[in-house]
């Protein structure tokens, strides 16, 4: 099993808020949950959004060498801690930044947490389009 996609959403005291996790396979190949669920919420997307998801990341294949002290980090005393993992399909990162919710709008960021942001709105644009509900893609 491939992993392709994951995003975690933890509060400032690391208690899981939700998560989503994208497997290159041909069924059950997003599996999503929240704090206040016991079963996890299972998706099959079809292989050209897997795919779609990979040429997001190939297109941007700068966040594959970003590492955390890349990302703009606002001190957690409250508020939420982002957990990404990006892949191409071969090569992985994983990324953790806080309070990224903040800089979504285009508010003040390093070039690096935008990169981020606008990879990670991309392939969430992907998931949804295949009924992939948001609220597992929050950014706090």
């Amino acid at each position: 099993m491939n992993l392709i996609f994951s995003y975690k959403l933890d509060d400032a005291w690391s208690y899981p808020i939700s998560g989503i996790t994208v497997y290159d396979t041909n069924v059950d190949n997003v599996v999503c949950y929240t704090d206040h669920e016991s079963v996890k919420s299972k998706y099959t997307i079809p292989k050209e959004s897997i795919r779609a998801i990979c040429e997001v990341v190939e297109k941007n294949r700068e966040i594959l060498e970003l590492k955390d002290e890349d990302i703009e980090r606002v001190l957690v005393i409250d508020g939420t801690s982002n957990i990404f993992l990006f892949s191409d399909g071969n090569r992985q990162n994983t990324l953790q930044a806080n309070n990224m919710w903040a800089f979504q709008d285009k508010g003040p960021c390093s070039e690096k947490a935008q990169i981020v942001i606008s990879v990670f709105e991309n392939i969430s644009a992907i998931l949804q389009k295949d009924g992939v509900d948001q609220c597992y893609l929050t950014l706090g």
